[in-house]
């Protein structure tokens, strides 16, 4: 898919929320809006290039898989120097893995699987049915968000996590296949998944962070940015990486201090850019890890 200048925009200031979030300061729950729209651009950008083939398989596992591999041993490596468990194990090896030496690392894995069973599910389904399909869970999952939510948050890690990406992951393959249904029913499913993140505001952390997630991803689908002409192509090119690396910032801000409030997620994600065009710059092969 050609590069867009709303895409990318929107995916610097999804990068930025995440690292908000994970700053803790005033405002970071609402800053989780930055991973709803993270996961929701991943699966409109990337769930339509693959299919259920070896070729698919070999990229799905370099682009995500790889890098997570390497990322799970920085933190393992940062871990025991910290004198913490090197992967907490309290809710089992298999869940350990999954959840990663820094919880943050979640995500890798989980929009592998997601991406490889949307790639099975597209050699069964019409576009159409799978975006049809796909509302209709989104519209499911947020409607009975005061049901499942709960009990989600008594589950091992990263069970939470999944459980609250999972509508993400289905309004992201409905826009994706959006123009591939009918206006009527485009714009139905559209209107029931409002309504049901505007009920999910009656759940912390669940309602608004969806909203924000819509709204992105309705700029993107209705191209009302489309006349953006500001390149971010840049900074987008380090958003992975900065993913990856700014809870290690963080925890280096926390070390030294000297930032504080407001300023501080701001502070640890420009520093985490700079560091991602440096390594990128002098350590060039391991450019695959970080972007």
């Amino acid at each position: 898919m050609r590069k867009r200048a709303d895409i990318e925009f929107l995916r610097v200031l999804s990068t930025f929320g995440i690292v908000w979030f994970h700053s803790g300061v005033f405002g970071h729950e609402f800053a989780y809006s930055g991973l709803i729209v993270f996961l929701i651009l991943s699966m409109y950008l990337a769930g339509g290039s693959g299919a259920a083939d070896v070729l698919t398989l070999r990229r799905r596992l370099e682009r995500l898989v790889v890098p997570w591999f390497f990322w799970c041993a920085v933190y393992v490596g940062l871990n025991v120097f910290r004198g913490v468990p090197a992967i907490p194990m309290s809710g089992g090896l298999v869940a350990g893995v999954l959840a990663g030496p820094s919880i943050h690392l979640w995500y890798m894995p989980f929009i592998f699987m997601c991406l490889l069973a949307l790639d099975v599910i597209k050699s069964h389904l019409s576009q159409s049915c799978i975006a049809i399909g796909s509302g209709v869970f989104a519209f499911l999952i947020l409607s009975t968000v005061s049901l499942w939510r709960p009990i989600s948050m008594e589950l091992i890690l990263p069970l939470p996590q999944w459980a609250h990406a999972s509508a993400a992951i289905f309004i992201g393959v409905f826009f994706l296949y959006f123009y591939q249904m009918s206006r009527f029913v485009g714009g139905t499913l559209f209107l029931s998944i409002l309504s049901a993140a505007v009920y999910a505001t009656s759940v912390a952390g669940v309602g608004s962070p969806y909203l924000v997630g819509l709204m992105a991803g309705a700029l993107i689908v209705f191209r009302l940015l489309e006349g953006f002409k500001f390149d971010f192509g840049f900074f987008s090119e380090c958003a992975l990486g900065v993913y990856f690396i700014h809870v290690f910032i963080i925890l280096v801000f926390f070390k030294f201090g000297g930032v504080s409030g407001w300023l501080f997620p701001f502070a640890v994600f420009f520093v985490s850019i700079l560091v991602v065009l440096a390594v990128r710059r002098l350590f060039p092969r391991l450019a695959r890890y970080w972007s």
